[in-house]
């Protein structure tokens, strides 16, 4: 009762972790797409040189992003069916994708931490080398795309301590922000990276809990499923010519065979059986009488103990019990 009790819980929890995994995987993804495809992101990408690390840490997100989540969706699917339909096999699975996006986020999450300012350092350095360039040849192809970032972020040009503004402020810049001192690009620039790696490294940390709690419920979930299987052993009855009817029960984990008398059964017990096994045949048996306990106190009468035992009629018994007792009988006769 305690471990049927545990295994209902453990399913409902698993079925919520499932939900937050697959909405996990949807805001992964979203992210992934618009951290790949915004505006900020492909403009700084597309101006920034072969040397700088900016284009290979934008790709290298956008693909990591779209594989994380994939296998979050996969782990939340496979989850939900393995608790639904009290699978090993899908208990496993689901655990190896939690494990495997496991393996996948610590390192991320490593990277995030020990490089927290390498993307802002690459993206400066892009505004840096298209400002100077601008700043040096006004005549410069780089002048629209200085004037795209600043665009793109709202900002106008380098502001120095000294308050002093060259002409390519006075070029670039959007209207009604030229001479602003609160539009300094490099801190516009700044807040919206920190905002967005804040983000990024929130989503970081709450999916890597939701891994480890994964982990944990199919890894409980399996093995409740794996040792409630002694507790639900499926019991099979079979008929040998000239002899009463004897019991086999197989149990699933070991696929043993032990006969019925081996194991004493009691008279109601044997009773019963042969009462199951009229049901298919539509005749009394006779020898269920020689496998009842002359001695038990509610056993027949000896004036009774010779006569077959009367069969209830076939449309007594459930649809089911009539099928598999059927199928029993004639797999018996062959």
């Amino acid at each position: 009762m305690g471990l049927r009790c545990g295994i209902r819980t453990t399913k409902c929890q698993l079925l919520v972790t499932s939900l937050c995994v697959m909405l996990l995987g949807l805001s992964i993804a979203t992210l992934s797409t618009v951290t790949h495809y915004g505006l900020h992101f492909t403009l700084i990408s597309n101006i920034s040189l072969e040397s700088n690390s900016y284009r290979v840490i934008h790709h290298a997100a956008f693909y990591f992003g779209i594989c994380l989540s994939m296998t979050l969706i996969l782990a939340a699917l496979l989850s939900s069916a393995a608790t639904v339909r009290e699978s090993q096999c899908l208990t496993a699975m689901g655990f190896f994708c939690f494990a495997l996006a496991f393996c996948g986020l610590i390192p991320a999450a490593c990277w995030r931490y020990m490089h927290s300012t390498e993307v802002e350092d690459s993206v400066m350095d892009v505004y840096d080398l298209v400002y100077e360039e601008v700043r040096r040849n006004a005549s410069s192809f780089r002048r629209h795309e200085l004037t795209a970032i600043h665009e793109a972020f709202l900002c106008c040009g380098k502001h120095s301590p000294f308050g002093d503004t060259t002409n390519v402020e006075h070029e670039t810049c959007p209207p009604g922000q030229e001479g602003d001192a609160e539009q300094d690009c490099l801190r516009e620039i700044h807040n919206f990276l920190k905002k967005h790696m804040d983000f990024v490294s929130t989503l970081l940390g709450v999916t890597i809990g939701f891994m480890v709690y994964g982990m944990i419920l199919t890894s409980f979930l399996w093995f409740s499923i794996h040792f409630s299987s002694n507790l639900e052993r499926k019991g099979r009855y079979v008929l040998r010519e000239g002899q009463s009817p004897q019991l086999y029960l197989r149990t699933r984990k070991e696929g043993a065979t032990y006969r019925a008398g081996e194991h004493q059964p009691t008279a109601a017990a044997r009773s019963l059986l042969c009462c199951a096994l009229s049901f298919v045949a539509r005749t009394p048996l006779r020898s269920c009488s020689a496998s009842v306990d002359k001695n038990h106190p509610n056993n027949p009468s000896p004036a009774d103990r010779g006569k077959p035992l009367q069969a209830p009629p076939l449309s007594a018994a459930s649809p089911g019990l009539q099928s598999r007792l059927q199928k029993q009988i004639q797999a018996w006769a062959q």
